[in-house]
């Protein structure tokens, strides 16, 4: 995919990332993670969900929704797509509703959690990472009407911004980035970055069904398609401090950058585009002093970010050990553009829960259009952090 189309994708605001973010452009406040929501097939609450994924719970079921198009000649049966959908929730949905089902609850819960009122609305921004689906991409109707509808079923005050993200996995750390910016500017108080996806409506499944990225007795090499809906408040420390909120994690540097040899081409990644992002977040002060204690990332058993993680480790862990992954695609399959927010949600809760084995976090996700990007989350009260939180 040209560079072109890469731009068209984000929106007219988004092309600058064409150029790897460094350590050194990252704002010099403290950033922490103040509210989580979140709805998935393992759990409609983030407290719930979290400790369904933490446990292993596994939803993954026969979608008889959906009758494959593609099938292999060998099999005498039909083939049934396996899929993690958000039962109750999405039932008989498609298109804006079902991401609004996933979103309205997941938004409510992280505005309440963090403890917003109606008025520190007109103060907040907010920042939502959408599909690269074709039919979700700028000027469609899903990126036109999605944000604004689900901002009015949420808050009666109108947020003091909003954006969507229409780059995928990695559409949650672009996000942030630019959270991160607004809020050192002084633009908002706050800031709600997440994401909303969902691979299972007909016309997404047939999509996925043709490129043979399904995951079945035939398609070895592809992933179970889910849906998800996952938002974080973030906002300075010094503001947290000063309204007696207790924050769940510090959020450190992020880090943005592409891969030009994604999914979609014909020759083979060599994982330069996360190898990049990790070093730069592993450069951080919060990342360097020791590395990670744990890896969440996006990886989903398709073999192309299972040999991109394979290539980028030896170069990005070449001063700390490579610590332990987690995937949570393993319990409730792959969530697209709500990946970023799972993982970022995940890893604030966890080092909140349990600060020994979660003190620093380092999360990543790769988008099937080659943006990359990366966060390491601390723990509260680690000795380490930068006075200066970058």
């Amino acid at each position: 995919m040209s560079s072109q189309d890469q731009a068209r994708r984000r929106g007219p605001d988004e092309d600058r990332l064409l150029s790897p973010i460094t350590a050194s452009q990252q704002p010099l406040d403290r950033i922490v993670i103040t509210g989580i929501g979140l709805v998935t097939s393992v759990g409609h609450r983030a407290e719930e969900a979290f400790t369904s994924l933490r446990a292993g719970i596994v939803r993954l079921q026969e979608y008889p929704a959906y009758e494959p198009l593609v099938r292999d000649p060998a099999l005498f049966f039909p083939e049934s797509v396996v899929a993690s959908p958000v039962t109750e929730l999405t039932d008989g949905l498609e298109g804006v509703e079902r991401l609004l089902a996933l979103a309205t609850p997941a938004l409510k819960e992280a505005i309440f959690d963090a403890k917003l009122s109606e008025t520190d609305i007109g103060s907040t921004s907010l920042l939502v990472a959408g599909s690269q689906m074709p039919s979700r991409i700028p000027g469609t109707r899903i990126a036109t009407v999605l944000v604004p509808r689900l901002a009015q079923r949420v808050a009666r005050i109108p947020f003091a911004g909003k954006q969507y993200y229409c780059v995928g996995s990695a559409g949650c750390f672009e996000a942030l980035h630019r959270a991160r910016r607004l809020l050192n500017a002084g633009t908002c108080r706050y800031c709600i970055v997440g994401g909303v996806d969902s691979w299972l409506d007909p016309e997404t499944l047939a999509w996925l069904d043709e490129a043979r990225r399904l995951k079945s007795d035939s398609t070895i090499d592809g992933f179970i398609p889910g849906e998800a809906a996952a938002f974080v408040v973030v906002e300075r420390e010094e503001q947290c401090r000063a309204r007696k909120k207790l924050p769940y994690a510090v959020c450190g540097g992020v880090a943005l950058d592409e891969e030009k040899n994604t999914i979609w081409t014909d020759q083979p990644c060599t994982g330069e585009g996360l190898a990049r992002c990790l070093k730069t977040v592993l450069a951080d002060p919060i990342g360097r002093s020791r590395g990670p204690d744990v890896v969440v990332c996006d990886l989903n058993g398709e073999s192309y970010r299972a040999s991109e993680w394979a290539y980028a480790v030896p170069k990005a862990f070449q001063e700390v050990k490579v610590p332990p992954l987690v995937h949570p695609a393993d319990c409730i399959g792959d969530v697209g553009a709500a990946s970023g927010g799972v993982l970022l949600g995940l890893a604030a809760w966890s080092s909140k829960k349990d600060p020994a084995e979660w003190r620093t976090a380092l999360a990543w996700c790769s988008s099937d259009d080659g943006l990359r990007g990366a966060c390491v989350i601390e723990a509260l009260g680690t000795s380490h952090a930068d006075p200066h939180g970058r």
